[in-house]
């Protein structure tokens, strides 16, 4: 499935947004469809006027967002690689909170798209989406309330307001 979403990917922006999200509409189940329309590359050119905010949040996870413990917290390396983290928590091992879905493919900044991985983990994960199960996603309350931002994002640009 995803090699599919990474060959639409070449062709972002996406020409019609509306069409994509009307396909989309009748269809829910279409991931695909989906991840190409929160794409960044589709609305990057509106949150750079001034006053316009990042429908995804802030790049970066903090204290706000996650409640972390750094001894507590275990390696979730299991959701995107299939196996159990062997290795301890350590200075140079620490946990890391990163996005399942990468924030530069249009993942958020939010609890739901949180996972906490090893730096080691957390490394070699980087943006790689050929190992998340898509059953993951299906089930985030973040992909609707994203989508929603950046059709509204959309209807302002269609509308002539920036």
């Amino acid at each position: 499935m995803w090699e599919n979403y990474i060959k639409q990917l070449n062709n972002l922006p996406v020409e019609n947004w509306e069409n994509l999200y009307n396909k989309f509409n009748k269809n829910k189940n279409d991931l695909v469809s989906l991840m190409i329309l929160i794409h960044p590359e589709n609305y990057n050119h509106l949150i750079k006027i001034p006053g316009i905010s990042d429908p995804r949040g802030n790049r970066y996870f903090d204290n706000t967002v996650f409640s972390i413990d750094r001894n507590q917290n275990k390696c979730d390396s299991i959701k995107i690689f299939g196996y159990i983290c062997p290795l301890k928590n350590s200075d140079e091992n620490k946990i890391n909170i990163d996005h399942l879905w990468p924030f530069s493919l249009g993942g958020p900044t939010e609890v739901s798209n949180g996972i906490f991985l090893c730096k080691i983990h957390n490394n070699f994960k980087h943006n790689d989406i050929h190992n998340i199960d898509e059953n993951l996603l299906l089930n985030f309350t973040w992909l609707e309330e994203l989508l929603s931002k950046i059709k509204n994002l959309k209807n302002f640009e269609k509308q002539g307001l920036f």
